[in-house]
């Protein structure tokens, strides 16, 4: 199946998984008036809605580049993660209000026994998407479908929150162990929507990948041709399922065009060979000048002006510099 085919038909399974688990956590706070499971189905809302968003947003990002959006439409999950993160902080501001409420006025608990094996039902369903979403985001490189992993995640943890809660409630009685769960929850998820919405501001704001920078830094260096005097501003970034990378790399200034054009096509071809998702190259060409003839590596020409004197380690902090 194709990535874009398979992601969809994931997030499919994930909605529905959401619609049901959903189902059973306000039969469960119906069932019991828990303060706990309310907050628990509260989040369920926001984790439906943002999966629905999430989904629309995947289906925009695997569209190819056209003439309106050059770079593609990679960005828009950038877009579907931080409005996750707003919906799950604004989900623990309902939770944290509704929870100090029942603190001040306690409601009458019933039932409870029912409700913690429905909410355990629920989380071992939602664990299981969770471990399948991890896997294919991996597979993928999709963004979304790993915050999407780590959304429901935090939905198992803090039912399982829930679920300790109602139990101390059921075995001593002490109802405030309900909203007092509830208000651990809402600590959780307001954690992972924070943490949500400073990764999508930081894709947004193209913030460097340092995991990419160094795997194009060990490529280059591998696979250095005598020819490539030095390489600097070089930069990456994601977008959405795709990277970009730029470069200036610095060649003989005696080069043909067409000498110059084989040398860059070979790294463009080297760094798409690299990364299992959709790579665009392009690299940016100026000729040596006379302080690279003492870095320069075996080439003789006309216009040397200076032996050899020393090597460069290229790593990524070298290679990215804005200067040559």
């Amino acid at each position: 199946m194709e990535k874009p085919k398979l992601i969809r038909w994931v997030m499919s399974l994930v909605i529905a998984v959401h619609i049901t688990v959903l189902g059973i956590k306000i039969y469960a706070y119906f069932s019991t008036q828990s303060a706990a499971i309310l907050s628990d189905a509260l989040e369920g809302i926001v984790n439906l809605l943002a999966s629905i968003f999430a989904s629309i947003s995947l289906w925009i990002s695997s569209r190819p580049p056209d003439t309106d959006h050059l770079y593609g439409h990679g960005k828009i999950e950038y877009f579907a993660v931080g409005f996750e993160g707003a919906l799950i902080v604004i989900a623990a501001g309902g939770i944290f209000w509704e929870s100090i409420s029942r603190l001040i006025h306690p409601v009458e608990l019933s039932r409870l026994d029912r409700g913690t094996l429905l909410l355990a039902t629920g989380a071992t369903t939602q664990l299981i998407a969770a471990l399948g979403l991890f896997w294919t985001g991996k597979k993928t490189h999709s963004l979304t479908l790993r915050a999407e992993g780590y959304h429901i995640l935090s939905d198992v943890l803090s039912t399982v929150a829930v679920i300790i809660g109602l139990t101390i409630v059921i075995l001593t009685g002490y109802s405030a162990a309900d909203s007092i769960a509830a208000i651990a929850m809402g600590i959780f998820i307001l954690g992972s929507g924070i943490n949500l919405v400073k990764e999508a501001f930081a894709g947004l704001m193209d913030t460097s990948d340092p995991e990419v920078l160094e795997k194009i830094t060990e490529v280059l260096k591998t696979h250095r041709r005598e020819y490539w005097i030095d390489i600097h501003q070089l930069r990456a970034r994601r977008h959405g399922n795709r990277i970009f990378i730029d470069l200036h790399l610095i060649l003989p200034r005696n080069f043909h065009l067409w000498q110059a054009h084989f040398e860059a096509k070979q790294i463009e071809e080297l760094l798409r060979q690299s990364f299992p998702q959709p790579v665009d190259v392009l690299v940016h060409l100026d000729p040596c000048e006379a302080p690279y003839c003492q870095i320069c590596r075996k080439y003789e020409c006309e216009y040397r002006k200076s032996p050899q004197a020393m090597n460069t380690l290229w790593d990524k902090t070298i290679l990215s510099r804005t200067t040559p």
